[in-house]
Protein backbone atom coordinates (compact mmCIF):
# COMPACT_ATOMS: atom_id res chain seq x y z
CA UNK A 1 0.00 0.00 0.00
CA UNK A 2 2.63 2.44 0.81
CA UNK A 3 3.94 1.96 -2.58
CA UNK A 4 0.91 2.61 -4.28
CA UNK A 5 0.85 6.23 -2.35
CA UNK A 6 4.85 6.83 -3.68
CA UNK A 7 3.53 6.31 -7.33
CA UNK A 8 0.13 8.37 -7.10
CA UNK A 9 2.62 11.26 -5.30
CA UNK A 10 4.93 10.65 -7.86
CA UNK A 11 2.40 10.96 -10.76
CA UNK A 12 1.01 13.79 -9.26
CA UNK A 13 4.40 15.55 -8.52
CA UNK A 14 4.97 14.51 -12.51
CA UNK A 15 2.06 16.27 -13.77
CA UNK A 16 2.07 19.51 -11.88
CA UNK A 17 5.69 20.46 -12.82
CA UNK A 18 4.84 20.32 -16.35
CA UNK A 19 1.22 22.54 -15.46
CA UNK A 20 1.52 26.11 -15.63
CA UNK A 21 -1.41 28.62 -14.01
CA UNK A 22 -2.88 31.56 -16.40
CA UNK A 23 -5.05 34.30 -16.45
CA UNK A 24 -6.76 36.03 -19.09
CA UNK A 25 -10.07 37.61 -20.67
CA UNK A 26 -12.77 39.31 -22.57
CA UNK A 27 -13.80 42.66 -22.34
CA UNK A 28 -15.37 44.77 -24.33
CA UNK A 29 -17.04 48.69 -24.10
CA UNK A 30 -18.95 50.24 -26.46
CA UNK A 31 -21.69 52.90 -26.61
CA UNK A 32 -25.45 52.70 -28.14
CA UNK A 33 -27.84 54.86 -29.15
CA UNK A 34 -31.47 53.66 -30.20
CA UNK A 35 -33.71 55.72 -32.09
CA UNK A 36 -35.26 58.20 -29.61
CA UNK A 37 -32.89 57.17 -26.67
CA UNK A 38 -29.72 58.71 -25.31
CA UNK A 39 -26.64 57.14 -25.74
CA UNK A 40 -25.63 54.52 -23.06
CA UNK A 41 -22.80 52.44 -22.43
CA UNK A 42 -22.54 48.85 -22.68
CA UNK A 43 -19.75 47.15 -21.40
CA UNK A 44 -19.02 43.49 -20.91
CA UNK A 45 -15.61 42.75 -18.62
CA UNK A 46 -14.87 38.85 -18.02
CA UNK A 47 -11.38 37.80 -16.67
CA UNK A 48 -10.51 34.28 -16.57
CA UNK A 49 -8.11 31.91 -14.48
CA UNK A 50 -7.16 28.37 -15.29
CA UNK A 51 -4.51 25.44 -15.07
CA UNK A 52 -2.89 24.14 -17.69
CA UNK A 53 -2.05 20.28 -17.12
CA UNK A 54 -0.35 19.76 -20.14
CA UNK A 55 -0.24 20.69 -23.65
CA UNK A 56 -3.61 18.90 -24.71
CA UNK A 57 -6.05 19.27 -20.98
CA UNK A 58 -6.87 22.88 -19.18
CA UNK A 59 -9.06 23.35 -16.85
CA UNK A 60 -10.42 27.08 -15.48
CA UNK A 61 -13.43 29.68 -14.54
CA UNK A 62 -14.86 32.95 -16.56
CA UNK A 63 -16.06 35.10 -14.10
CA UNK A 64 -17.57 38.74 -14.99
CA UNK A 65 -20.25 41.01 -15.61
CA UNK A 66 -22.00 42.69 -18.78
CA UNK A 67 -24.04 45.28 -19.22
CA UNK A 68 -26.09 45.38 -22.63
CA UNK A 69 -24.19 44.06 -25.65
CA UNK A 70 -21.02 45.86 -26.78
CA UNK A 71 -21.10 46.70 -30.78
CA UNK A 72 -24.57 45.63 -30.95
CA UNK A 73 -27.07 47.71 -32.22
CA UNK A 74 -29.11 46.87 -29.32
CA UNK A 75 -31.11 49.26 -26.15
CA UNK A 76 -28.80 49.14 -23.18
CA UNK A 77 -30.90 48.82 -20.59
CA UNK A 78 -31.14 49.06 -16.65
CA UNK A 79 -29.72 45.54 -15.99
CA UNK A 80 -26.32 43.81 -15.57
CA UNK A 81 -25.52 40.57 -15.89
CA UNK A 82 -22.84 38.47 -13.75
CA UNK A 83 -22.06 34.93 -14.80
CA UNK A 84 -19.49 32.30 -13.82
CA UNK A 85 -18.05 29.24 -15.91
CA UNK A 86 -15.99 26.76 -15.57
CA UNK A 87 -14.94 25.09 -18.17
CA UNK A 88 -12.35 22.30 -19.52
CA UNK A 89 -10.21 22.38 -22.05
CA UNK A 90 -8.87 20.06 -24.55
CA UNK A 91 -6.26 21.08 -27.47
CA UNK A 92 -7.12 18.52 -29.98
CA UNK A 93 -4.37 19.96 -32.52
CA UNK A 94 -1.18 21.94 -31.88
CA UNK A 95 0.35 23.41 -34.89
CA UNK A 96 3.60 25.27 -34.30
CA UNK A 97 2.00 28.59 -32.92
CA UNK A 98 -1.54 27.96 -33.23
CA UNK A 99 -3.06 25.72 -30.67
CA UNK A 100 -7.11 24.32 -31.82
CA UNK A 101 -9.20 23.63 -28.79
CA UNK A 102 -12.44 22.35 -27.63
CA UNK A 103 -13.97 23.84 -24.32
CA UNK A 104 -16.76 22.09 -22.48
CA UNK A 105 -18.50 24.81 -20.21
CA UNK A 106 -21.27 25.32 -17.83
CA UNK A 107 -22.37 28.80 -17.37
CA UNK A 108 -24.41 30.64 -15.06
CA UNK A 109 -25.83 34.10 -15.04
CA UNK A 110 -28.12 36.28 -12.89
CA UNK A 111 -29.67 39.30 -14.56
CA UNK A 112 -30.27 42.34 -12.20
CA UNK A 113 -33.51 44.45 -11.83
CA UNK A 114 -35.51 41.82 -14.30
CA UNK A 115 -34.99 38.93 -11.76
CA UNK A 116 -33.69 36.54 -14.37
CA UNK A 117 -31.60 32.99 -14.37
CA UNK A 118 -29.50 31.59 -17.30
CA UNK A 119 -27.78 28.69 -17.39
CA UNK A 120 -25.80 27.45 -20.41
CA UNK A 121 -23.74 23.78 -21.17
CA UNK A 122 -22.30 23.60 -24.36
CA UNK A 123 -19.02 23.22 -26.42
CA UNK A 124 -17.24 26.17 -27.74
CA UNK A 125 -14.66 25.59 -30.29
CA UNK A 126 -11.64 28.22 -30.71
CA UNK A 127 -7.85 28.68 -31.49
CA UNK A 128 -5.11 30.15 -29.29
CA UNK A 129 -2.23 31.82 -30.89
CA UNK A 130 0.72 31.23 -28.70
CA UNK A 131 3.07 34.55 -29.27
CA UNK A 132 5.46 32.81 -26.80
CA UNK A 133 6.07 30.54 -23.75
CA UNK A 134 3.89 33.36 -21.65
CA UNK A 135 1.86 35.07 -23.91
CA UNK A 136 -1.27 33.75 -26.10
CA UNK A 137 -4.49 35.50 -27.90
CA UNK A 138 -7.34 32.92 -27.92
CA UNK A 139 -10.60 33.00 -30.13
CA UNK A 140 -13.99 31.18 -29.35
CA UNK A 141 -15.65 30.54 -32.33
CA UNK A 142 -19.65 29.77 -31.70
CA UNK A 143 -21.32 27.51 -29.42
CA UNK A 144 -22.96 23.96 -29.73
CA UNK A 145 -25.32 23.33 -26.79
CA UNK A 146 -27.84 24.09 -24.33
CA UNK A 147 -28.96 28.00 -23.35
CA UNK A 148 -31.88 28.51 -21.13
CA UNK A 149 -33.30 31.07 -18.65
CA UNK A 150 -35.62 31.06 -15.90
CA UNK A 151 -37.71 34.10 -15.21
CA UNK A 152 -38.85 35.49 -11.83
CA UNK A 153 -42.81 35.57 -12.56
CA UNK A 154 -41.94 31.20 -13.46
CA UNK A 155 -41.45 31.32 -17.62
CA UNK A 156 -38.99 29.59 -18.81
CA UNK A 157 -36.91 29.60 -22.64
CA UNK A 158 -34.43 27.55 -23.41
CA UNK A 159 -32.95 26.43 -26.85
CA UNK A 160 -30.61 23.80 -27.97
CA UNK A 161 -28.56 23.64 -30.89
CA UNK A 162 -25.04 24.93 -32.93
CA UNK A 163 -24.35 28.61 -33.57
CA UNK A 164 -21.49 29.34 -35.71
CA UNK A 165 -22.61 32.86 -36.53
CA UNK A 166 -19.79 35.94 -37.30
CA UNK A 167 -21.56 37.81 -34.20
CA UNK A 168 -20.53 34.88 -31.72
CA UNK A 169 -16.69 35.20 -31.89
CA UNK A 170 -15.02 36.27 -28.42
CA UNK A 171 -11.50 37.69 -28.43
CA UNK A 172 -9.40 37.56 -25.19
CA UNK A 173 -5.58 37.29 -24.15
CA UNK A 174 -3.78 34.76 -21.87
CA UNK A 175 -0.81 35.11 -19.86
CA UNK A 176 0.21 32.25 -18.22
CA UNK A 177 3.10 32.19 -15.52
Amino acid sequence: MKKFFMSLAVALVSVCASAQVYVGGTAGISSNKMAGEDSKVAYKFIPEIGYQFNKQWSAGIEFGLQKGAPCEISGVGNSTTYEVAPYVRYNFLNAKMFDFFLEGTVGYGRVTKVDTDIFEIGIKPGVALNLSNNFSLVSKVGFLGYRGMSYNGGGTSSSFGLDLDGNNIQFGVIYKF
